[in-house]
């Protein structure tokens, strides 16, 4: 009776478990070790009732890094900031706020390839967008 030495046995279980064990080290690796975060940009406003608009970065790194653009809100004597928008990277000058009054805030982004999670009304302040979409989605 023929049977496979020991030693091929487990070879053949080491090569079998080799691919869950890359991927769960590589799972692992691209979990984010640490975060940081706080305003993107000196471009922040400030409004006659005392109510922030800013933009916003938060950067992880993990297996490479990964950053998230918003640009939040924090209202007057509220500890919490909302997310009013998420965007890609923007360049040049932007974003913009202008309050019209204390109750209309315009945010400029210029040109981006995509924004998302645009929130257009916190308690009694309309939130209207103006940018140009590029690229070809």
């Amino acid at each position: 009776m023929s049977s496979w030495p020991s030693y091929s046995l487990r070879f053949v279980t080491f090569l079998w478990l080799l691919p869950a064990f890359l991927l769960g080290f590589m799972w692992g690796a691209s979990e984010p070790t640490g975060c940081d975060e706080g305003p993107g940009t000196e471009q922040s406003s400030t409004n006659g009732r005392g109510d922030v608009v800013e933009e916003y970065m938060k950067a992880c790194t993990g297996f490479g890094t990964i950053i998230d653009y918003s640009i939040v809100l924090q209202l007057k004597g509220d500890e919490k900031m909302m997310t009013l928008a998420t965007h890609e990277w923007l360049r040049y000058d932007y974003p913009q706020f202008t309050w019209i009054n204390d109750d209309e805030l315009n945010i400029a982004l210029g040109n981006v390839a995509w924004v998302s999670h645009k929130v257009e009304k916190v308690g009694s302040i309309r939130i209207t967008y103006s940018y140009t979409k590029t690229g070809w989605w």
